[in-house]
């Protein structure tokens, strides 16, 4: 079980400047591929000050996907901090049902940059994770495939996989504005 992060007066301005930056980045992406629709800072306070204590940062929004059929909906995603973050990963978790080789029923993502440290380091950004998470839905990482029904079909037979999408797509997806 991941421990999310506890901000406090103790924790370094530094780290909260970052989360603060790091979220006026994601604020960018939005339209194109990402929209943001909570985050633990107002948009009037850029940062934290000692009498304010953030227990569990996550990030909601929802990814945009650009390829058939993910297109056509948009799909809610959490951001949550581990404590030891940025020395550990956060974790992306799909918060709508998605059928997808990389994503398990329960929303785990399986993207290199974040999963088992193998690609991440605390220079990667929520920016950076966003477009790799974008990318992995248009081209499946089959090699990091976590729900092996979805990567059979999209490895076999992918007319069955497109249909099997579309109809989560269609059920659950969320609209694009």
């Amino acid at each position: 079980m991941i421990t999310p992060i506890q901000i406090s007066k103790t924790k370094n301005t530094l780290q909260i400047r970052r989360l603060c930056r790091e979220v006026q980045q994601l604020k960018k992406l939005s339209s194109s591929i990402f929209l943001l629709d909570y985050d633990p800072f107002s948009d009037d306070d850029e940062s934290l000050t000692d009498s304010k204590v953030v227990q569990s940062l996550s990030i909601q929004g929802r990814i945009l996907p650009t390829s058939e059929p993910f297109c056509q909906r948009s799909f809610r995603i959490s951001i949550t901090l581990p404590e030891m973050y940025p020395f550990a990963p956060p974790v992306l978790r799909f918060l709508t049902p998605i059928y997808h080789p990389n994503v398990m029923n329960n929303g785990t993502v399986c993207i290199k940059l974040t999963d088992c440290y193998r690609d991440y380091t605390p220079h990667v950004t929520f920016s950076e994770i966003i477009i790799a998470t974008e990318k992995l839905i248009s081209t499946p990482d089959l090699e990091f495939a976590i729900h092996p029904d979805a990567a059979m079909e999209y490895n076999g037979n992918r007319e069955q996989y497109n249909r099997h999408a579309l109809q989560y797509v269609l059920r659950w997806g969320l609209p694009r504005v």
